[in-house]
């Protein structure tokens, strides 16, 4: 963690994003170097756009959410109301079909392991803070779905994680990540637009419980 003065007194707080996390990964596992350079190279460049282009227009802000100094970085919003009939991959191409390929780097749609079916809700992460409230914007009350639906979207900020590497180390050691689980129901990873293999867990990975059905 660093600091940098900035002009008129402000600090802005830089924390290491997924470049040293990557590199980190790489010594203790010795693999996909190259893929891992990549990722940590985008991730890290967009984080410096987002922090430039926030605090263009957020210094001086008096939104306490934002911060003791005025600065809103959060990259990641809940998804509400999503059609139970969605999966993974059709929440994707929503996504890019309004516009937004490219424009996020995270998303997991929890799906219930007995039934097969999603649980309402979602994650998706933004590689920019701008994108992130383009996309509230665009997407709160939304009900255009791809799909017969009458739900109608809301989308809030998401709490308590937010980022790409808060995600990661949530799920990479979760029964999500199973050998044995669908690909639908894990949460993915993508650089620029592309889906990117999720990163390798630190400890063996436990099968996940089902839980017995009720009966009636």
């Amino acid at each position: 963690m660093g600091r940098k003065p900035q002009q008129n007194g402000y600090n802005m707080t830089v924390k290491n994003s997924f470049l040293h996390f990557a590199d980190t990964m790489e010594q203790a596992q010795g693999r996909n170097r190259s893929l891992s350079d990549f990722t940590g190279m985008c991730v890290v460049k967009g984080e410096q756009a987002r922090m430039q282009k926030s605090m263009m227009t957020t210094i001086g802000s008096d939104d306490e959410s934002t911060g003791d100094q005025g600065l809103d970085l959060r990259t990641t919003v809940m998804v509400r109301n999503v059609p139970n009939s969605y999966m993974s991959s059709s929440l994707v191409e929503l996504l890019e079909a309004a516009g937004y390929r490219a424009a996020f780097d995270f998303t997991y749609l929890p799906i219930d392991f007995r039934t097969g079916v999603n649980l309402g809700y979602a994650f998706v992460n933004f590689v920019s803070h701008s994108d992130a409230q383009r996309f509230i914007g665009d997407f709160d009350g939304f009900r255009d779905w791809s799909m017969e639906s009458l739900k109608v979207c809301e989308v809030s900020w998401a709490d308590p994680y937010q980022g790409l590497e808060d995600h990661i180390e949530r799920y990479r050691n979760s029964p999500v990540m199973h050998e044995n689980m669908p690909d639908e129901y894990k949460p993915r990873v993508y650089v620029q637009g592309v889906r990117i293999q999720f990163p390798e867990p630190t400890k063996r990975i436990r099968a996940p419980r089902m839980r017995p059905q009720r009966r009636p």
